[in-house]
């Protein structure tokens, strides 16, 4: 039986590197895009005011615009994570075939993306204003919803094939709601009952 190492130390005395612990910085941003979500889903991202959200949170204004110097750079920054993952899963297109397989694939990864961001998904479904305050970014987000419903499609689609490929993306937006409809399912079980409805929409 080997000599105990002294906590803190490894093998041959060696100092373990811990992760690094968040900073109180991080903490605060986090905590802001937090709770201007949940104000702007309650009431509105026109009718949200900064100083509603650092109220929310338990800052001064003055704080607030040390992390966002105005609310369309909280909205930005609210948006940029969901951009970049939609971003992603539409550069997977080209290398994918069109089969059961390569749509479960594509389609598992969008209904992910959805599910783990479905709180700004709802938030730029339902409020205009998002889509006008930030027309480049939620463009993209609409136009890779595009992309992929014509690569669901196919080459050459018949009406047939058009109209299963957009019921498949309204299948998909399910997971948005999916907490609201059901409440105890867990992010895995919405994705695989949701990727089996979008299979037999589109007849795979």
């Amino acid at each position: 039986m080997g000599a105990p190492t002294r906590p803190g130390f490894g093998a041959g005395g060696r100092t373990r590197q811990n992760a690094p612990m968040p900073s109180p910085s991080s903490d605060t941003k986090a905590a802001i895009i937090d709770a201007a979500i949940r104000l702007m889903r309650r009431q509105g991202f026109e009718q949200t005011s900064l100083r509603e959200i650092a109220e929310e949170v338990g800052i001064t204004k003055a704080s607030l615009y040390y992390h966002f110097p105005s609310k369309l750079a909280l909205l930005e920054a609210i948006l940029d994570p969901v951009v970049v993952e939609f971003r992603d899963v539409a550069a997977q297109l080209a290398g994918l075939t069109r089969d059961r397989a390569g749509v479960e694939r594509l389609m598992r990864r969008y209904l992910q993306g959805l599910v783990r961001h479905r709180e700004i998904g709802s938030l730029v479904a339902t409020d205009p204003s998002v889509l006008n305050a930030l027309a480049e970014r939620a463009g993209e987000l609409v136009e890779t919803g595009n992309r992929v419903q014509r690569w669901l499609a196919g080459p050459e689609p018949s009406n047939a094939d058009l109209l299963r490929a957009r019921c498949a993306l309204a299948a998909a937006g399910v997971a948005l709601s999916a907490g609201e409809v059901a409440p105890d399912a867990g992010e895995d079980e919405v994705v695989d009952e949701l990727l089996q409805v979008i299979n037999e929409l589109l007849r795979l």
